[in-house]
């Protein structure tokens, strides 16, 4: 359930469980003759998955990302693991002469697609499957 959370919300595990347990933590207080009682995370997996702890995630990330940058850094990481990596291939070219040419073709051939597509990442927007980054 918590996996599906982050998916739905655009954040971490590490940032769900955190709001979570933290949450949680102010919330149950476990005293056993005078003292307090730790446990392992200190709250019940049910009570953790409950639909609280849904509407307590829900409330904290409205409250820490009220312009949804939750949501734009996950689209921008998204896409980035979508294109191909931009890598100059330095011991391909024999002497420094060929390798700027071959830089300055590559750039010259990625400036005329990118000035003849509408937009960037249009190949990318038909792909028909839940939270497509390119949307």
């Amino acid at each position: 359930m918590l996996a599906v959370w982050c998916k739905r919300y655009k954040v971490t595990l590490d940032y769900t469980l955190r709001t979570l347990l933290k949450y949680w933590d102010q919330k149950i207080v476990r005293v056993r003759g005078g003292k307090r009682v730790g446990t392992v995370i200190g709250v019940r997996i049910a009570t953790l998955v409950g639909s609280v702890s849904q509407s307590v995630l829900e409330t904290a990330i409205l409250e820490e990302f009220p312009t949804l940058e939750n949501e734009a850094a996950w689209r921008s990481n998204a896409q980035m693991r979508m294109l191909p990596p931009d890598g100059l291939e330095a011991e391909s070219a024999e002497d420094a002469q060929t390798f700027i040419a071959d830089y300055a073709e590559r750039v010259r051939r990625k400036r005329h697609l990118l000035l003849t597509r509408k937009q960037p990442g249009t190949q990318y927007t038909r792909r028909p499957y839940r939270n497509n980054p390119w949307r």
